[in-house]
């Protein structure tokens, strides 16, 4: 009777190796999931598009960096929201580029902390414009005459962010989750175009200097 409950035990233990050993490759790949690749879709209301990438450091630690870009112009987006501002000045199009780094700190699978640095630079573009002078010829002679030229206006956004998020557990292959926090941005332009009568929309923030609110929402896949 003994010898039968012993034997019982043995056959158990080695049946239990199997599943053991499909636990082990399971927790592996998992473990695995180091890397991930994200959108933000709230850029694509400013007209933008925002992709990231992160990858885990170390346990609970990972980096983050994104890249942005923007196009603007007054036909094509004027009913969008992000550039209604194209309705009540003379900008005609503008483009923009950036870049974040983000340090992100996990104390619990589903959320972590973060600080990062952002920089955004926009280049706006206005036809007939500023008051210059124009040459044509005539008898063989150039002349000039005062004229209407277009003009471009570059404006750097930087400062420092800081964030709590909210993310899926690091085990899925999906990661999607929102985020809320405070930047500090200093802006900077080379050339003075309408700032004494105001934008009416987003490009006026590309001048503010101060706090700013800072949310968005990110989906992507991990690997």
């Amino acid at each position: 009777m003994i010898m039968k409950k012993l034997l019982l035990i043995i056959l158990c233990v080695f049946m239990q190796f199997p599943l053991q050993a499909q636990n082990d490759r399971k927790t592996s790949r998992l473990e695995t999931l180091q890397n991930a690749i994200t959108i933000e879709p709230l850029y694509w209301f400013n007209n933008g598009l925002k992709i990231n990438y992160e990858r885990e450091l170390f346990p609970k630690n990972w980096i983050e960096a994104g890249v942005v870009g923007y196009l603007y112009h007054r036909e094509n987006f004027q009913g969008v929201f992000g550039a209604t501002y194209f309705g009540d000045n003379d900008a005609e199009k503008a483009s923009g580029y950036g870049f974040d780094v983000h340090y992100k700190w996990l104390p619990v699978p589903f959320m972590y902390v973060s600080c990062g640095f952002q920089y955004r630079r926009h280049k706006v573009h206005y036809e007939d414009y500023v008051l210059g002078f124009q040459d044509f010829e005539e008898d063989g002679l150039t002349f000039y005459e005062p004229a209407l030229m277009d003009a471009n206006q570059i404006i750097s956004r930087y400062g420092g962010t800081l964030r709590i998020g909210f993310q899926t557990r690091t085990f899925r292959r999906v990661s999607a989750g929102g985020f809320i926090g405070l930047s500090y941005f200093n802006s900077d332009y080379d050339k003075v175009y309408y700032i004494n009568g105001g934008w009416d929309g987003p490009l006026n923030s590309l001048y503010h200097k101060g706090l700013v609110l800072d949310m968005g929402f990110k989906i992507g896949l991990r690997f």
